[in-house]
């Protein structure tokens, strides 16, 4: 079938569409405050609009429609025993049921008004209580605007005339828009203007318009099937096609994102020495996300030449005391390396004394504990901020950790939480990327299926990542064979163009089903993606020269974080735009071969050309992503020495302008809730992947083999004169002359399924509906034998 159209419309500043105004927000929502997400608006015994903590529940279910952003309505919500409202004082109404305890206090999405808890089942009992009086079941129940209280609705012109702008999030009302003022009160001011864009320097600054975050309004649906699913998953995951799914075949929309810190030098997660980590991983799982990638350095397990600290099964339950953890350390083999600040854990001070190690088991343990998936990444080799060319860590192996060390870390992670089915996913190596430091006397170059020294000549050498990546999901399953694989593309996780064609050297297909890909997408990802596209379309060297020729005149092209907008992506239409992503690995959805999970992807700004074209490419695709990244900062003050600003990542979704870790940026969380609305079409259930048990001896050996080049070559589509180009040039360079016979060989016996050089992505074969058959027929033929 053709290519499903978007109603997203492009406009020069801000898309008005209906992918914006969302069924998302259709419905009840909580109205969180952008200072403070944890703040929403509700009302108190006395029926006044106030700020409430709406950590633990859904808080006020306030009706919003799509409408609101242009026509103004009123400000209401239905009367209902789920409402949450303020629980009566004193003896101004009913006493709680005597069945009322601790114990049956209700779950999530019951906290009241004023911040205690109204038993389930008392709550049940008494229906829902307001400012002295029972609330009427079915009633609306409106915010006057005046008075700024809840009363129920009458028409009145008081109760009418609000309006949020999807575009500012602001609340506005008669000209005026809702503030927070000091001492978190609830009033009008003057509406702030807010650009359409911020500039290259606000990136680093207050995100939400300049000093606006007083009055930004993010718009929480109650509803929210991508986190209810939390609670009903039943382990182990897997995947089934393009879904990942649980044991019944419940599929399950990966929404999440991640969360750094012990992957960097400090070799702890950002914000422990700013909040109790249960309250952090609350409040992610409050702003609407169902998974957090966590990653981690090799040299957070040991330091360089020394051995793996030992273990003779997974992390065991948590001692009472640091001391003994230390003893258990000693007993596995050595001990870990050490946390190289205590104060990077000050708000969580019982986990004093612990190792970088022993702090991350206790990180991940909270995300699970508050029903939240964890995918592990191994990020870095050594502890560092990722990525570059020289840093060291392109390769899965170095001078200081080899590739040993490496399957040893995996397997020894993947072995540490086995009993945490919660922890479900590995993702290997992030953004495995070319190693082009100076001390190395050949440069190494990760590719998919091809190894060789051919080109040592020229100082460089290509590395098979396809059988790295084989041998990484063995040691994986070899530690916890229930874990689920994930593999990212190479150069930068850009590409896996590949992947289908040739997959990972395993012995079992039905491993398939614990295996999934992964790419990262970012704006200045336009160089490497046109590349691909060059290198998958041969001789098309004009667009190649043309793109070169912009990228050379880009004076600003390192500094990405800062100025991101200045490269072809500014150019791109949405229609290349697709087929340049479905050309390097996203037709694994098309196909129903494999999930895809964006581990990353991230920006500063809103409404630019390249974020338009992603979050209605991630909508169109219904694709699983994970935003980089939760945290305001790249490093947190007082690292380096005593008084040190730190640095600050605009990329966050907490505002860099508060650093607490409870301020949002609001345009950020509200679009990433946009987009984590499932699709109508996306189906509830699929088949079960049939079951596997995982046999280490064959897949070792599969992982292990030699990389056959010519695997490779048979499987890249090639123009008749690409090959023959290519034949021409090994023989002008001195290859050995049956390398040469080789590819003139392929190009005969291959010459019928020769693609045409332009050639479509799969998915956009159009299929005639009555019968079935792709329109598209394959060109470049040059046999009779063609059919």
């Amino acid at each position: 079938m053709s290519r499903p159209r978007s109603s997203l419309l492009l406009g020069s500043a801000f898309v008005a569409s209906s992918y914006w105004q969302a069924r998302a927000l259709d419905g009840p929502s909580n109205i969180g405050w952008a200072g403070d997400i944890t703040q929403c608006i509700g009302f108190d015994v006395d029926s006044s609009l106030i700020l409430q903590d709406c950590l633990e529940g859904a808080g006020v279910p306030w009706q919003w429609s799509a409408t609101m952003d242009e026509i103004p309505g009123p400000l209401m919500f239905t009367g209902s025993d789920k409402t949450q409202v303020a629980k009566p004082k004193a003896s101004t109404t009913a006493p709680p049921s005597a069945n009322e305890s601790a114990e049956t206090a209700s779950p999530r999405g019951t906290l009241d008004m004023v911040g205690e808890h109204i038993g389930k089942k008392a709550q049940k009992e008494q229906g829902s209580w307001a400012f002295g009086r029972r609330l009427a079941e079915g009633t609306n129940y409106c915010a006057n605007g005046v008075t700024m209280k809840v009363e129920v609705c009458d028409g009145s012109d008081d109760q009418n005339g609000w309006s949020w702008s999807v575009r500012t999030l602001q609340i506005s009302r008669a000209g005026k828009c809702l503030k927070v003022s000091s001492g978190m009160v609830l009033t009008w001011t003057i509406c702030p203007t807010v650009p359409d864009r911020v500039s290259d320097n606000e990136c680093l600054a207050e995100q939400n318009g300049r000093g606006t975050s007083d009055t930004t309004w993010v718009l929480m649906p109650v509803n929210q099937p991508h986190a209810d699913v939390l609670d009903q998953l039943v382990f182990p995951l897997r995947t089934s096609g393009r879904y990942v799914v649980d044991a019944t075949g419940l599929t399950l929309k990966l929404v999440g994102v991640n969360w750094v810190g012990a992957h960097l030098k400090p070799m702890v997660n950002f914000g422990l020495d700013i909040l109790p980590v249960e309250e952090l991983m609350k409040i992610i799982r409050h702003m609407g996300f169902n998974h957090v990638r966590i990653s981690y350095a090799l040299s957070m397990l040991h330091h360089p030449g020394q051995p793996m600290p030992k273990q003779s099964g997974p992390f065991p339950k948590i001692p009472p005391s640091p001391v003994e953890m230390m003893k258990m350390a000693k007993a596995r083999g050595g001990d870990f390396p050490p946390l190289p600040n205590e104060n990077s854990i000050e708000a969580n001070p019982e986990w004093e004394g612990l190792s970088a190690m022993e702090v991350f088991d206790r990180t991940v343990k909270a995300a699970t504990d508050e029903g939240l998936l964890v995918i592990l990444n191994n990020h870095m080799s050594t502890a560092g901020w990722c990525c570059n060319n020289t840093d060291g860590s392109g390769i899965w192996y170095n001078e200081d950790y080899t590739d040993q060390d490496w399957f040893d870390a995996l397997e020894f992670i993947s072995k540490r939480f086995m009993d945490n089915p919660r922890v479900f996913a590995h993702d290997l190596r992030n953004e495995v990327r070319p190693d082009f430091r100076d001390s190395l006397s050949t440069y190494l170059v990760p590719f998919w299926g091809v190894e060789t020294s051919l080109l040592e000549f020229l100082g460089y050498k290509i590395v098979d990542w396809r059988r790295g990546a084989s041998q990484g999901a063995v040691a994986v399953w070899k530690g916890n064979p229930e874990m689920n694989v994930v593999v990212e593309g190479v150069w930068y996780a850009s590409n896996l163009a590949y992947a289908q064609e040739l997959p990972l050297g395993l012995d079992q297909d039905c491993l398939k089903s614990r295996l999934f890909y992964s790419l990262h997408e970012y704006t200045w990802y336009a160089q490497l993606y046109l590349i691909w596209q060059t290198v998958s379309n041969p001789f098309q060297w004009h667009q190649l020269i043309s793109d070169l020729w912009k990228f050379s005149n880009d004076e600003d092209s390192e500094e990405h974080h800062v100025n991101p907008d200045s490269i072809p992506y500014e150019d791109m239409d949405y229609d290349r735009y697709y087929k340049t992503h479905m050309a390097n690995g996203y037709d694994l959805l098309s196909e129903n071969e494999s999930p895809m999970w964006v581990s990353e992807f991230g920006s500063c700004r809103r409404y630019e050309p390249w974020y338009n074209n992603t979050m209605k490419f991630f909508k169109e695709m219904d694709v699983d992503w994970c935003w980089w990244l939760l945290d305001p900062e790249k490093m947190p003050p007082n690292w380096v020495a005593e008084g040190d600003p730190g640095q600050l990542d605009p990329f966050g979704v907490f505002d860099t302008a508060a650093r607490n870790f409870k301020a949002v940026v609001g345009w950020k969380l509200q679009d990433l809730i946009l987009a984590m609305a499932v699709p109508t079409d996306r189906p509830e259930r699929v088949e079960v992947p049939p079951a596997c048990e995982f046999e280490y001896e064959p897949n070792k050996l599969a992982a292990d083999a030699e990389t056959n080049n010519f695997d490779f070559l048979r499987m890249v589509d090639w123009s008749w004169w690409a090959a023959l180009f290519a034949a021409l040039v090994v023989l002008i360079v001195g290859a050995p002359i049956w390398i040469t016979l080789g590819l003139l060989y392929y190009l005969y016996i291959k010459c019928c399924r020769l693609a045409v050089v332009t050639r479509e992505p799969p998915n956009l074969a159009i299929i005639d509906e009555e019968e079935g058959e792709s329109l598209i027929k394959p060109g470049g033929c040059c046999s009779s034998k063609c059919t």
